[in-house]
C-alpha cells in the first residue's frame, strides 16, 4: 500500500520547503515571517571540496581579499522572504566564506559591510542590517579568537545614527581579537588551516570620504610646521592617514550580485587589484564559487605596469585553463 507513496516520500526529503513568508535554516525550523526568528551564524565549513592546492605545493593563494557582498535583498524577493532574512543568509555564508579563505592560505580578508551610500536605503532594511550585524558579531567573537581570527573595523563607528549596542559591540570585538595577529603575520608562509586571518569590516566606510579625511589631516600637518612643505607628501605619507594604514592593497576583489562597479570600496587601494564579478548572490556564493574565483586569479598575470621579468614569472603559472579575459577584469555568468 505504500509503495506509491515512496516517490513522493523521497522528493518531499530533499525539498526546504520555503512556506509562504516562512524561513527554513540548518538550525532552526520554519518560521511564519511574524514570528521570525533570525538564524545564528553557522559555524560549519561547507566542504565539498577539499580547498585549491596553496603555496608552495601549488598556485600562490592571494593575500588579500575584498568582498563585495551583494544580492541579500534580491535573494530574499526571490523566495518572496522579508529582506531581513537574506541578510541574515548573507552574514551565514559570509562566516562559512571566511573560514574556507583561511583554509586556503589567504591571510587578509575585507568585507564591504555598510558603506556611507547605504544610508539612503529605507530606515527598516537598516535597522535589520544592524541586528543581523551585531548578533553576527556576538556569535563570532569565540570562533575568531578559538581559530586565530582578527577583526580590525574601517569606517566611521562614532556615527552617532549606529545604534549604540552594536558600536560597543564591534569595539569589544577589535579589542578581545587584537592578540590574534601582528599587522605584519600576513608575511607568513605558513598557509596551512592553524594560520591567522585577518578579517577587515568596512562599516559605515566610503572611499572617497577616506581620502577626504586623509587629505585634511595631511593639510592640518602642514598647518602646524609638522610637514616643513607640501614636498613631503607622497604616496606612503598619504596612505599613513587611511584608515587602512598597514594593510597590504587587496589582490583580488570579488563582487557578487551581477554588478560590475566599485561603489566607492578602497578607491585608493584597489589600483591594481584583479576584479572578478559574478552574477551569483551572496548568499548562493559558497565554497565551490570560491574555488572558482581563486583557480581564476591564479591564471592571471599581474605585471603592475612592467613588461619582461613579470611577463617571464606569469609564463611559468599554469595553463590549464585559459583567462576568460585578456584584461584584468572577468566576469561570470554563474548563478
Amino acid at each position: 500500500m505504500l509503495l506509491p507513496l515512496i516517490p513522493l516520500l523521497l522528493v518531499c526529503a530533499f525539498i526546504r520547503p520555503y512556506d509562504s513568508w516562512a524561513f527554513c535554516s540548518n538550525t532552526i525550523p520554519c518560521t511564519p515571517a511574524s514570528n521570525l526568528q533570525l538564524p545564528m551564524p553557522a559555524t560549519r565549513l561547507n566542504a565539498r571540496r577539499v580547498p585549491l592546492p596553496i603555496h608552495p605545493t601549488g598556485p600562490t593563494p592571494p593575500t588579500h581579499v575584498a568582498l563585495i557582498c551583494d544580492g541579500n535583498s534580491r535573494w530574499a524577493e526571490k523566495r518572496s522572504l522579508p529582506q531581513a532574512v537574506g541578510h541574515a543568509k548573507g552574514a551565514d555564508a559570509l562566516i562559512s566564506v571566511l573560514r574556507y579563505l583561511k583554509r586556503c592560505g589567504v591571510k587578509i580578508c575585507t568585507f564591504y559591510g555598510f558603506s556611507t551610500e547605504n544610508w539612503s536605503r529605507s530606515r527598516e532594511e537598516i535597522n535589520d542590517i544592524w541586528m543581523v550585524m551585531e548578533r553576527t558579531a556576538n556569535s563570532f567573537r569565540d570562533m575568531a579568537v578559538d581559530e586565530n581570527v582578527r577583526i580590525r573595523i574601517l569606517g566611521d563607528l562614532d556615527d552617532d545614527r549606529i545604534p549604540i549596542s552594536l558600536r560597543e559591540t564591534l569595539s569589544q570585538l577589535e579589542i578581545d581579537t587584537r592578540g590574534v595577529i601582528n599587522d605584519d603575520d600576513y608575511d607568513d608562509d605558513n598557509n596551512d588551516e592553524s594560520s591567522s586571518l585577518m578579517v577587515c569590516l568596512a562599516i559605515n566606510y566610503g572611499g572617497r570620504s577616506d581620502i577626504v579625511r586623509a587629505s585634511r589631516e595631511i593639510a592640518k600637518l602642514v598647518q602646524r610646521g609638522e610637514l616643513d612643505s607640501i614636498d613631503d607628501i607622497n604616496e606612503q605619507t598619504f596612505e599613513q592617514h587611511l584608515c587602512t594604514v598597514g594593510l597590504p592593497d587587496p589582490d583580488l576583489i570579488i563582487r557578487t550580485g551581477g554588478e560590475q562597479r566599485l561603489s566607492n570600496f578602497l578607491l585608493w587601494d584597489l589600483a591594481y587589484s584583479e576584479l572578478y564579478f559574478t552574477d551569483e548572490l551572496w548568499p548562493d556564493f559558497d565554497s565551490d564559487s570560491v574555488d572558482d574565483a581563486l583557480e581564476w586569479y591564479s591564471k592571471t598575470c599581474r605585471r603592475f605596469g612592467g613588461r619582461k621579468e613579470k611577463a617571464a614569472a606569469c609564463s611559468n603559472r599554469s595553463t590549464t585553463r585559459s583567462r576568460p579575459r585578456s584584461s584584468e577584469v572577468h566576469h561570470t555568468g554563474r548563478r
